[in-house]
């Protein structure tokens, strides 16, 4: 997955084995302690904006990056297990919902990583593409489009990168429910 955040990056060997350690750092946002089994329940240790880009799964990434380069399969279990963990325990309207699927950047940002997670070892997995269904079905949904700054450009990539993915030619389009929504690609 060579492509936006899944391109490999200076210190990936370092951030997979700091989060199989459990330690999972957001960039300036902060960090938390990523659990066996995380409850992705906010934490005191991430600001704001950290909360939110904990649902991003970004940072999950160099797991699958590292392990599929040397084999290891342990972090490519673990990135898997985390990524379907959330889907799990993230659906819209629970308990968590408010960062899972507040501001609509973040689901931009988790589209890239469930594509990316689609084009990995274990890409065909039911659970993965449901996944892809339902963050690409958010993300066209009119009533979450803000259709402004970089956040829409953010949600508008990821649905597109699913849309290519699981074949939907109107999220390709950037075709959604919304009169006002539309790109180009």
């Amino acid at each position: 997955c060579d492509m936006g955040l899944g391109r490999g990056q200076k210190g990936t060997a370092a951030k997979a084995a700091a989060l199989m350690a459990g330690h999972a750092q957001i960039n300036e946002y902060g960090w938390f302690h990523l659990a066996a089994n995380p409850s992705w329940k906010p934490v005191s240790t991430l600001d704001s904006s950290g909360k939110g880009y904990m649902h991003s799964l970004h940072y999950l990434l160099p797991l699958l990056r590292r392990g599929v380069k040397t084999g290891d399969t342990a972090m490519i279990d673990r990135f898997y297990f985390l990524v379907h963990d959330w889907f799990t325990d993230n659906k819209p309207g629970g308990p968590t919902s408010r960062y899972a699927w507040g501001p609509p950047i973040y689901e931009g940002f988790r589209s890239l990583v469930l594509v990316c997670a689609a084009a990995g070892p274990r890409g065909n997995a039911p659970w993965l593409l449901k996944a892809l269904k339902q963050n690409g079905e958010m993300a066209a949904r009119a009533d979450r489009y803000e259709g402004i700054n970089n956040a829409s450009l953010h949600q508008s990539m990821g649905l597109y990168a699913i849309g290519v993915a699981i074949g939907r030619p109107a999220w390709r389009a950037g075709v959604s429910t919304s009169p006002r929504r539309s790109f180009q690609a």
